[in-house]
């Protein structure tokens, strides 16, 4: 993993980020088990042929700041350089925020110009199976920058809150502008829609709150307010 600092601000580059596949994940997620828990073999065959050809076309980068919180309100943060963000549900979580982390993930753009091809072609079975196995590598590399920016959290003496994203929960999708607005995108390739939706679509945008949790924040679903989620865990 390479970290590579942008600007006097502290946005930085993260490249050359290595990565695994949860397969027990894309079984889960494609329905590969049936019943009697036994594997359909036909899928699991093309899961397996698709795992090996998305680690050519995946491509890793992120952006992340960390920046220092002027005022937290109910349900805005106000940060020092005047940009903000709206978001109802963080002090369910925790309580006297002093920095915020904005960060931007992609897998580049080749994943989806394969998936588009495959449907194209007309092997839905195999853009499906693909286009899974870009979500669960996707979330795996959120985690690796969650867990970057965990490490500093520490060095500040402070707490983090799980990631929130955009559109989940009460975290308003149109507040992806305001991310934008912070984080360097174009600089790892990605842009937003009219409607925000990002490209390339296997991006995950997310903020994380330091400060000090609440005893009662414990896991990232009780925080996210989706009550009848099928991916609740």
């Amino acid at each position: 993993m390479k970290i590579t600092e942008l600007n006097s601000e502290g946005l930085r580059l993260v490249t050359d980020i290595d990565f695994s596949i949860d397969r027990d994940e894309i079984y889960r997620l494609s329905g590969c088990k049936g019943e009697n828990n036994k594997f359909n073999t036909k899928l699991e065959k093309i899961i397996n042929e698709k795992i090996f050809q998305a680690h050519s076309l995946i491509n890793p980068k992120a952006v992340y700041i960390i920046k220092e919180v002027k005022e937290a309100g109910r349900e805005d943060i106000f940060f020092r350089d005047k940009s903000q963000i709206k978001l109802k549900l963080f002090n369910q979580s925790i309580s006297h925020i002093k920095k915020t982390a904005i960060a931007l993930c992609t897998l580049g753009k080749a994943l989806d110009e394969k998936i588009v091809e495959l449907n194209n072609e007309g092997s839905s079975t195999e853009a499906f199976i693909l286009d899974i196995i870009g979500s669960v590598a996707i979330e795996e590399i959120a985690n690796k920058i969650n867990f970057l920016i965990c490490q500093q959290t520490e060095k500040y003496g402070l707490q983090a809150s799980h990631r929130f994203s955009p559109g989940y929960g009460n975290f308003n999708l149109i507040e992806q502008e305001n991310i934008f607005k912070i984080i360097n995108a174009e600089k790892i390739g990605v842009s937003l829609t009219k409607s925000y939706m990002m490209i390339p679509k296997k991006s995950i945008s997310f903020c994380i709150y330091l400060g000090k949790l609440k005893k009662d924040s414990r896991t990232q679903c009780t925080i996210c307010g989706l009550k009848d989620c099928n991916f609740r865990k």
